[in-house]
């Protein structure tokens, strides 16, 4: 049987690969770090937690997050043991060890044997021998893989906004009209309106006129909602935020 491939070595990603080895899949666990850093991991651990290390509540009698924590450690979760290996003190919170918490992960994943972890960059779609796959590389996915999860499903969110090409892509520098075609994007959130009023921002102060055109309905009912109806869209004279 050919191997579950899960990229992307936090939360997510390590706990999908510990289930699947434990239920008698052979893994490989990508992590691109130490090889490939990010702005925000201080170490090569895996579950590194980068920004609070809460998991919120953990009264499951009385609150969603800690109904949730109640099921996971039901079902085995490695996240929920090693969490509650490293708690410290925070009240009706589940708080952690950072540094305790991601080696007790790391350490883990290790000594499972069905799970191999590659510790490398995958820069773009899987091969197609890859017949069964995780992405799990969350807010952080490296440029690569992000700009190519972008071209695939055509949705810019808060993982692919930062792959819009700048100005400095731009082959000729004597272009003052930037027509940037949306037809093919297939949703946007607010993360992904900023990166295009961002784009449009950069091109306007470098004296272009910048345009958006054949913007899908759906994505524009969410520029309406946002209140960005004269700055992205064909007519547009000025930026209105409402």
């Amino acid at each position: 049987m050919r191997p579950i491939h899960v990229i992307g070595g936090g939360l997510a990603g390590s706990e999908a690969a510990f289930q699947a080895a434990e239920a008698g899949a052979d893994v490989i666990l990508h992590e691109m770090r130490p090889a490939r850093p990010t702005f925000a991991h201080q170490t090569e651990s895996l579950a590194e937690l980068v920004c609070s290390n809460s998991f919120r509540s953990d009264d499951w009698l009385n609150n969603a997050v800690g109904l949730l924590h109640e099921e996971m450690r039901r079902a085995g979760s490695l996240i929920m043991r090693a969490a509650d290996a490293h708690k410290v003190p925070a009240g009706a919170a589940l708080a952690v060890d950072r540094e305790g918490f991601a080696a007790a992960v790391t350490r883990a994943i290790a000594d499972e044997r069905l799970i191999t972890l590659d510790r490398g960059e995958v820069a773009g779609l899987p091969p197609a021998d890859w017949t069964s796959v995780i992405v799990a590389t969350g807010p952080l996915t490296s440029p690569a893989l992000s700009q190519a999860i972008l071209e695939l499903s055509g949705e810019l969110d808060v993982s692919t906004a930062r792959c819009l090409p700048p100005p400095s892509h731009l082959t000729r520098r004597d272009v003052k009209r930037v027509l940037l075609d949306l037809s093919e994007l297939k949703f946007c959130d607010v993360a992904g309106l900023r990166a295009l009023l961002a784009l449009r921002h950069a091109h306007v102060s470098q004296g272009r006129h910048f345009t958006a055109i054949r913007i899908p309905p759906r994505v524009r009912r969410v520029m309406d909602l946002c209140g960005i109806d004269d700055s992205l869209v064909p007519r547009a004279g000025h930026l209105k935020l409402r």
